[in-house]
């Protein structure tokens, strides 16, 4: 099937070129310009929809955030999922999760770069609850005479809060004693015929 004169394969093609050259370190306005250069548009490889007849950086990006890469439906940027709560697939992954999260962790970082902002979440925002209120634990930042202090506190606000440094650095302690010996998995699509 042809996709605005290129085939879906053709498609697939530059969508690895794109990823390819992002891992390898290539800036994604470099990459933007040697795509517009070798004549290739965003609408040939977003399935014919119209995305203009030029790469930007925010093209480059918006592709390398896309779960589409990992074959999953995905509707409004939300990931949907099955009756067991794994991602619903829809096609055959063009990109590993290793590569995926990979590509995340430096497109965070080129963006935390750029602007200088800082991450706004906590490694376990959304985990933790308060031994004494039971109410939720929130990250909690805040800089100093130019140092940044982070610490969890509960929503309450009545009771002391924990050092972000040393409550991740326990959990991750524990969590490498409980789980650190076991086997890595990843879960793979085989194709059905």
């Amino acid at each position: 099937m042809a996709v605005g004169g290129r085939s879906k394969s053709d498609a697939a093609v530059v969508v690895r070129r794109i990823v390819d050259e992002f891992l390898s370190g290539r800036p994604l306005a470099h990459i933007a310009e040697g795509l517009n250069r070798d004549g290739i548009t965003p609408s040939e490889v977003y399935r014919g929809r119209s995305s203009g007849d030029s790469w930007h950086v925010s093209s480059i990006r918006n592709k390398l955030r896309s779960k589409s890469l990992l074959g999953y439906v995905h509707h409004q940027g939300e990931t949907i999922r099955d009756d067991a709560g794994a991602p619903a697939v829809y096609a055959r992954p063009l990109i590993s999760l290793d590569e995926w999260n990979r590509m995340q962790s430096m497109v965070d970082s080129n963006q935390s770069r750029r602007t200088g902002a800082k991450p706004t979440k906590g490694l376990l925002t959304g985990l933790l609850v308060c031994y004494f209120c039971e109410q939720p634990m929130y990250y909690q930042p805040s800089k100093a005479r130019g140092k940044l202090y982070r610490y969890y506190q509960c929503a309450s606000r009545k009771h002391t809060a924990i050092s972000a440094d040393d409550l991740e650095s326990l959990m991750e302690q524990e969590f490498l004693e409980a789980f650190g010996e076991l086997p890595v998995r990843e879960r793979v699509l085989v194709p059905g015929e």
